[in-house]
């Protein structure tokens, strides 16, 4: 399943007041992330993926990610053991002038036998997670 989730980040937001939005999967595995940043920030918006207080994306909590016209795609194995489950979106915008948009997609592995899958798409289709599939 695939949960997709923009965060857009005011300008001038800085990263000790970062912009937040909430990412609710499914529980499951989190397999594969994709964050895309359109042309135009100039490597001025930043980005992390936090689960609950640990920065799980990029790992090292003393990093972010940013770039220009650019889509970043990685291959995770990261265990989602409640649901729905809770990851954080962070940003911040130097850009003194413009907002700017990331846009995060998560593919996760539901949790179960494919009868149980079933349930949880036609669940989560039909109730409307915040995000799109």
């Amino acid at each position: 399943m695939r949960f997709v989730y923009p965060l857009t980040v005011p300008a001038n937001t800085p990263a000790t007041a970062p912009t937040t939005a909430e990412a609710w999967l499914v529980t499951g595995r989190l397999f594969h992330v994709e964050i895309a940043i359109p042309p135009g920030p100039a490597n001025l918006l930043r980005v992390v993926v936090k689960d609950k207080l640990f920065q799980i994306i990029p790992v090292s909590p003393d990093e972010s990610l940013g770039w220009d016209d650019y889509t970043h795609s990685m291959s995770m194995d990261y265990d989602l053991p409640l649901s729905p489950h809770l990851l954080t979106l962070v940003g911040w915008n130097l850009d003194d002038t413009f907002e700017h948009t990331a846009e995060f997609r998560f593919d996760v592995s539901p949790a179960g036998g494919e009868s149980e899958r079933s349930l949880i798409e036609q669940l989560f289709g039909m109730s409307g997670l915040p995000g799109r599939f």
